[in-house]
């Protein structure tokens, strides 16, 4: 790889599949390297195969950094199993198979997020960080889903499984986690670590940790992308 040429970024969200929570991570990484932000079509029937072939053709064909959160890490898993272009890999909150056991998939498919009190919404995703201004934003995302797209993704995440695909990575790989993270749990990244022999970098952070510490986890990356010669902007 050219050592002058700053690697660019390619940032997929989260389930809301919007990005509009990842706006303050993404202008704290573009201090480092031009960013992409990857949105997702708001429609059920995207499922992960679908979401894989969207995300593949809006990807650079030259080497690029590829970061995903919590929903989108088997998505990236795969891309990065196959397209010899991605450079780097950073998975944030995030797994290679279904996190969680199957009775939280199938109580979590039949509750409507709109019948959860903000409170708990907040707790689970935010834990007691976040400004009001964000914990406000991510209540009003939550519930402007549709619920059959809210359906359609949990189930995506209970029947992922993208351990095969690990043994298929080649690319140096980062994880992101946090210690509070009260939904996607901290076995889902030593997990993916132990298949990789890969490095964790861990955060007193809740699950939306690149939402909450945005500099810190830019600074992970930024770390992580001198060590492996993934090139940065040149700053002044």
């Amino acid at each position: 790889m050219t050592a002058n040429r700053t690697l660019p970024a390619i940032v997929l969200p989260g389930m809301d599949g919007t990005g509009d929570l990842l706006r303050s991570f993404v202008r704290r990484s573009a201090e480092d390297r031009p960013v992409k932000l990857i949105s997702y079509p708001q429609d059920p029937s995207s499922d992960y195969d679908r979401l894989i072939e969207y995300v593949e053709l809006r990807l650079p064909s030259t080497p690029f950094l590829l970061i995903a959160e919590s929903y989108s890490g088997p998505i990236a898993i795969a891309i990065a199993a196959k397209n010899p272009m991605t450079a780097g890999l950073v998975l944030s909150s995030t797994f290679a198979a279904r996190p969680v056991p199957k009775w939280v998939g199938v109580l979590a498919e039949a509750i409507r997020p709109t019948l959860l009190p903000d409170a708990l919404i907040a707790a689970f995703l935010l834990g007691t960080d976040g400004t009001p201004d964000l914990k406000q934003k991510v209540i009003r995302i939550v519930r402007s889903l549709p619920p059959e797209l809210i359906r359609q993704r949990v189930h995506d995440v209970m029947a992922s499984d993208q351990r095969a695909e690990l043994q298929r990575v080649l690319c140096p790989v980062l994880l992101l986690h946090g210690r509070r993270d009260r939904l996607v749990r901290g076995a889902s990244a030593r997990a993916i670590a132990h298949a990789l022999r890969c490095e964790v970098t861990w955060l007193d952070a809740p699950h939306m940790l690149l939402e909450t510490h945005a500099d810190a986890a830019a600074r992970a990356i930024a770390g992580f992308s001198n060590r492996h010669g993934l090139p940065l902007s040149q700053r002044p």
